[in-house]
């Protein structure tokens, strides 16, 4: 996202984009047809640098609340109950969430963060898209072990803490679950004619 200002090229007097365009996704699409107030220049140079991309991710709060879009938008949109992100965007995500809900709304953007960790290859290597060093794509895992099974395995995991991928863990997870199936199987056949009330 580019930051929405110019300079002026024989000053350097800066001219903000007004509201009304924002937001200012290419400088290209506006014409500054003032001159500069301080040297009388008519040529502006746009900024290059831009923001992150958790400058604009950061308003995740305030963009489901539709803040700005309604009458009450000055009334804080906050806390949300939870925010849910990994280890390694502490610094980013939610750091800049709190600050920025902090300068427009003087209030904290959520009640709780739950910290998960990094799904990571038996050589403790972060899986990612990027590397595509996944052992096997999710819809493989589903097929071969069953939904849940991928349950128990991802909830194996400690909040905060990488888990490694693990096949064994999986084909645990699957006798657990065929044995709980069977259990309540059972369990169904034996009560169909049960009637609680009746004790």
């Amino acid at each position: 996202v580019p930051f929405p200002v110019w300079f002026c090229a024989g000053c350097g007097h800066v001219f903000r984009a007004p509201e009304a365009w924002l937001p200012v996704l290419d400088h290209d699409n506006h014409r500054i047809d003032e001159a500069c107030p301080s040297c009388g220049g008519t040529t502006w140079e746009p900024e290059r640098d831009v923001m992150d991309t958790w400058a604009t991710s950061s308003e995740t709060p305030s963009i489901n609340h539709r803040w700005g879009e309604r009458e009450d938008e000055r009334r804080s949109p906050l806390p949300m109950s939870l925010r849910p992100q990994a280890h390694d965007i502490i610094r980013t995500w939610a750091f800049y969430t709190i600050v920025k809900s902090w300068a427009h709304f003087a209030d904290v953007p959520w009640g709780d963060v739950m910290v998960s960790g990094h799904v990571q290859t038996s050589k403790g290597e972060k899986i990612s898209k990027s590397k595509s060093n996944a052992p096997k794509d999710p819809r493989q895992m589903l097929d071969a072990h069953g939904a849940d099974a991928v349950r128990y395995w991802g909830l194996s995991a400690t909040l905060g803490s990488d888990y490694q991928y693990s096949e064994d863990d999986l084909k645990q997870g699957r006798r657990l679950g065929v044995k709980l199936w069977n259990a309540s199987r059972l369990a169904r056949q034996h009560l169909a004619d049960f009637d609680p009330r009746a004790e």
